[in-house]
């Protein structure tokens, strides 16, 4: 192991020439604040790594990862065979991980955590690197288009992606080529501050690779209008958890149609802080949960229904050239004609701080809800009814109205929920 913490004078690790095999047997290297450290090491001693478990760089002013200056007898390729965990944090200068436009190949990679690398002006993130890094990209790229993953980084193994505060350029995927390459096996997916100018977090054909995923956290990405675009095939078929929280710019979760068994094996949802939501999924979406047990709604203050029509042909967009967001023409879902749902597995309900909303389905929908034990209704001052149609919960005596033990039962939710509001309305008339 090799720990090097607060050097702040050190310029080089290591020199070009090594021993052969001196850093063979290396399993971890930690490096953190060492401001005039430019790089970590030269290729030479990459190449030597063979051993190399843990890479750990943090808090220093760190350009790449990667460098040597004799590029005449460069590799073309890079491998860390063993390297499991990358952990990338706070490198506000960090541009590339090498020099050189090398093939890199971490066959073992498991986990990558990329946090505060502030990727703007010239710089991005790019674990393939290229040979220049201009205002513009190569070939005519745009700078905001270069990509965390593309054909030069084989991952095969990678199950946990964590990217936090990376600034403004650069997407996750280049939605060109194909997801196995690099996270085929991808489990956990955590973008938190991600402030890339993208509408979607996936594309269509992104989504459909990610068939292992099965925790999605996103976090405070203010662009993003979307998350799961219109699909006709399986998409998420193994996603378990779910966590929206501070997508202010978030008018969408479930789109359109998506195929089926899609999300089939969610069991966790929360939804917290997206002000421009309107609706949470639609009817073809909830026929689909049938594992899921827990459900939180919370504030997001125009959220008027939680389960709506399921459309299609449409969706909420921005104009280019107009940052107003505009509804475009939608077709219903011919998938919607049974009039009953189902929550096979719902155990907990909680709808907290959700300023307008008016029911749980403003359609005539039958709900049953065979598991429902906890349902909590906080702060939503114009639900005046739970839905507009029949709902049984044999499960569940009483809702709770307050963060006390302010609990109320009138032997269903349908009239519970309207007794407590025309009591509410009656209230505030005096």
């Amino acid at each position: 192991m090799l720990v090097i913490i607060n050097l702040n004078c050190l310029n080089s690790i290591w020199y070009n020439q090594q021993t052969p095999n001196s850093v063979s047997n290396l399993k971890e290297i930690k490096i953190t604040g060492c401001h005039a450290l430019h790089h970590v090491f030269p290729t030479a001693v990459a190449k030597e790594l063979l051993q190399l478990q843990v890479l750990e760089i943090s808090t220093s002013k760190i350009e790449m990862i990667v460098e040597d200056n004799n590029i005449q007898h460069a590799p073309d390729e890079i491998t860390l065979p063993k390297l499991e965990q990358l952990k990338l944090e706070y490198l506000p200068r960090l541009t590339k991980f090498c020099q050189e436009s090398y093939n890199l190949k971490f066959p073992s990679l498991k986990t990558v955590e990329i946090i505060g690398c502030n990727l703007k002006s010239s710089g991005h993130v790019d674990l393939t690197t290229r040979t220049e890094l201009e205002w513009g990209g190569k070939n005519g790229q745009k700078d905001n288009e270069l990509n965390l993953f593309n054909e030069k980084v084989a991952m095969p193994n990678l199950e946990n992606l964590k990217l936090s505060n990376i600034g403004s350029y650069g997407k996750i995927w280049d939605e060109k080529l194909r997801v196995p390459f690099h996270s085929k096996n991808l489990k956990d997916l955590i973008a938190d501050d991600y402030l890339n100018h993208t509408e979607s977090l996936f594309s269509s054909s992104t989504a459909r690779e990610l068939t292992k995923l099965k925790h999605l956290e996103i976090l405070s990405c203010p662009a993003l209008m979307e998350i799961f675009v219109q699909q006709e095939k399986v998409t998420f078929p193994n996603l378990e958890t779910l966590f929206i929280n501070g997508m202010n710019g978030l008018n969408s979760i479930w789109n359109n149609f998506q195929g089926p068994n899609s999300f089939h094996k969610l069991n966790k949802i929360q939804i917290i802080g997206c002000r421009s939501l309107h609706h949470v999924f639609p009817v073809v979406v909830a026929k689909e949960l049938q594992q899921l047990q827990v459900l939180q709604i919370s504030r997001s203050s125009n959220i008027e229904n939680i389960v709506v029509k399921s459309l299609s042909g449409g969706a909420l967009r921005k104009h280019k050239n107009n940052s107003d967001a505009v509804f475009m023409p939608f077709k219903e879902n011919k998938g919607d004609d049974a009039d009953e749902i189902v929550f096979m597995n719902l155990k907990e309900l909680y709808l907290e701080h959700l300023l307008r909303l008016g029911s749980f389905c403003e359609e005539s929908y039958n709900f049953r809800f065979l598991a429902l034990e906890k349902v909590r209704v906080i702060r939503c001052p114009n639900m005046k009814t739970f839905c507009y149609g029949n709902v049984s919960a044999p499960c569940l005596s009483n809702v709770r109205f307050g963060w006390t033990e302010n609990l109320r039962w009138d032997g269903d939710l349908n009239t519970t929920v309207q007794r407590v509001f025309k009591r509410m309305e009656i209230e505030s008339k005096t």
